[in-house]
């Protein structure tokens, strides 16, 4: 895929994921919000303690804390946080002695997610602007990185787990859910920058 395409790839994925900011009932690919969070292991109280903004704008594909909770102090990355319900919860369970970043492309969603962060009053996560192909990360920054759902949107997906690692400490853990396609994509098909929003 060429420059060009990439960045078209990544402009409709913001608009997608702005319309989701704007009114998530826009975002019909999978169930999504209280419900999806629901059907993927979430206990509800921990869903139920975040703003509703946040909870209703979640479009995972997995539980990243299916395992059970963070431990106290960590360093946790969010890749692809959207409206930031897997950070926020990741906040929680590292505390104020840990730290939690979460990044995404769509200035909206991140914006959802630092109202409902000072909302909650949890100060040891923060969220950036930025692409998973290009994390605005120090290097062994983070103890866990999580991913949810984002690796099937990226359209570089090589260069995006390159840096996943390169943020990864040694011995980290990789959090998450991804949708895997277990058949050959066609070339013109994973071409069509519309493809990758889907």
């Amino acid at each position: 895929m060429s420059p060009p395409e990439r960045a078209r790839v990544h402009e409709l994925l913001r608009e997608e994921y702005r319309a989701v900011a704007r009114d998530p009932r826009t975002f019909t690919h999978h169930l999504t919000g209280r419900a999806l969070a629901a059907a993927l292991g979430y206990p509800p109280s921990w869903v139920a303690s975040l703003p509703e903004t946040v909870s209703v704008t979640f479009a995972g594909t997995g539980n990243p804390f299916f395992a059970g909770p963070l431990p106290p102090g960590w360093q946790v990355v969010d890749v692809g946080c959207g409206g930031g319900l897997d950070s926020l919860l990741a906040a929680r369970q590292v505390g104020v002695a840990g730290g939690v970043i979460g990044v995404d492309l769509t200035p909206e969603l991140l914006a959802i997610a630092e109202e409902a962060r000072a909302a909650l009053g949890l100060t040891q996560a923060s969220f950036r602007e930025g692409l998973a192909e290009a994390l605005p990360l120090p290097s062994a920054w983070a103890d866990a990185v999580i991913v949810n759902g984002l690796l099937n949107l990226v359209p570089e997906r090589q260069r995006a787990v390159s840096e996943i690692v390169r943020v990864l400490r040694p011995g980290g853990w990789l959090l998450g859910g991804e949708l895997v396609v277990t058949w050959a994509v066609p070339a013109d098909v994973r071409a069509d920058p519309a493809f990758w929003c889907t």
